[in-house]
């Protein structure tokens, strides 16, 4: 078993330094060109493969903060994805099966009473219950904002990003100074910039019938 370990241990380090990677320049490439399109599928695999990992690894080697922050973060890389291939927001059941997973895993860290992992859980719980109010005024056929996709896509994928860079510092550089401050540091530095980043490319959208197409 721990060579089974050792052996997910080399691709989880792996796909999360993809991950890392691709999701900065991704970040900073122009939204929509080649780099950005390119770089977004590194992070997005890379992101794959380190949740996909954690999961066997904790069985070895249980670990409940690295178990949560792997089903947190397939949650949001899931959706962001998603929010590309279904901009019209009608549900499917790759999307209820994806809020599943978004609200169990926010719930689980909701109790953990670790304030890392709550706020994760707050963060989770709000993502869900925009998600299903999302997809209920989708299938009663209100109108929803045209940009509705892109904002989930933005902030999913970021939320991704967080995840990851909070989990590389927690193994990596919790002795850099107050625990909760090197763990919280993604949050304190990502959120602004999903913020900045959602009004700039998402002002003004057009309103959009809650369609497919």
């Amino acid at each position: 078993m721990e060579t089974l370990h050792q052996s997910l241990l080399v691709v989880h380090i792996l796909s999360g330094a993809a991950a890392l990677i691709g999701g900065a320049l991704a970040m900073t490439a122009r939204k929509g060109g080649g780099t950005h399109r390119i770089a977004g599928r590194v992070f997005f695999y890379g992101m794959l493969g380190v949740s996909f990992t954690a999961v066997p690894m904790t069985l070895i080697h249980p670990s409940t903060f690295l178990l949560l922050i792997a089903g947190f973060s397939l949650y949001q890389v899931l959706n962001g994805e998603r929010a590309l291939r279904n901009k019209a927001q009608r549900p499917q059941w790759k999307d209820w099966t994806i809020t599943a997973l978004g609200a169990i895993s926010g719930v689980a860290m909701l109790t953990t009473g670790n304030v890392v992992l709550m706020v994760f859980g707050g963060i989770a719980a709000v993502n869900v219950t925009v998600d299903l109010r999302t997809y209920v005024s989708v299938l009663r056929g209100r109108r929803v904002p045209g940009n509705t996709w892109l904002r989930k896509h933005i902030g999913h994928m970021m939320g991704g990003y967080i995840a990851a860079s909070t989990a590389f510092l927690v193994q990596n550089a919790s002795g850099l100074g107050p625990w909760w401050l090197v763990w919280l540091a993604p949050t304190f530095i990502g959120v602004p910039l999903l913020v900045m980043w959602t009004r700039r490319f998402t002002r003004r959208p057009p309103a959009v019938t809650a369609q497919n197409g």
